[in-house]
């Protein structure tokens, strides 16, 4: 009995068998960052994974997901600094995402004398002095020449002697 029943349920067995039939699903189509894994228990895959936080980036930036590479595109560039002056200077500033503090004044003019004229030249970002003394002019002997600051001219002093009322008669003064 023991040898029939064994045969019995060996051929039991090959008319269960025989009636199984079927194939394992193929996995399903995933994104770039899951993984699709079998699950013997529910007899489907399970779909693991997500998609990358983006990442931080700077004000003028922008990340784009992109499915091709699996990873975030960063895009964009710093805005060029504004043209300033000679003496002034542009500060980025992250929080507006801006130049903001341009900082700079031109300084001021140099003190020059009467005859100078300062004059601002931006290449070179300072004061350009010109000007000079009028030459002291030639007086008569008896005359000197002084600058005067305040008239911005040559003050002539002097006066000419007294002709000499003592000579004889036959000599003569001239000036």
């Amino acid at each position: 009995m023991y040898c029939v029943t064994k045969l019995l349920l060996g051929i039991q067995l090959l008319v269960n068998i025989r009636y199984l039939t079927g194939e394992q699903p193929a996995a399903p189509t995933v994104l770039c960052y899951q993984t699709a894994t079998w699950n013997p228990t529910t007899c489907q895959y399970d779909v693991t994974g997500e998609q990358p936080a983006a990442p931080t980036v700077l004000c003028y930036q922008t990340a784009t997901w992109n499915p091709t590479t699996c990873q975030y595109d960063v895009t964009g560039e710093q805005p060029a600094a504004p043209t300033v002056l000679c003496y002034q200077t542009a500060t980025w500033n992250p929080t507006t995402c801006q130049y903001d503090a341009i900082l700079g004044e031109q300084p001021a003019a140099p003190t020059v004398l009467c005859y100078q004229t300062a004059t601002w030249n931006p290449t070179t970002c300072q004061y350009d002095v010109t000007g000079e003394q009028p030459v002291e002019p030639t007086g008569s002997c008896f005359e000197t020449a002084t600058w005067n600051a305040v008239t911005c001219q040559w003050d002539l002093t002097g006066d000419i002697p007294a002709q000499p009322t003592d000579l004889a008669c036959y000599r003569n003064s001239y000036f």
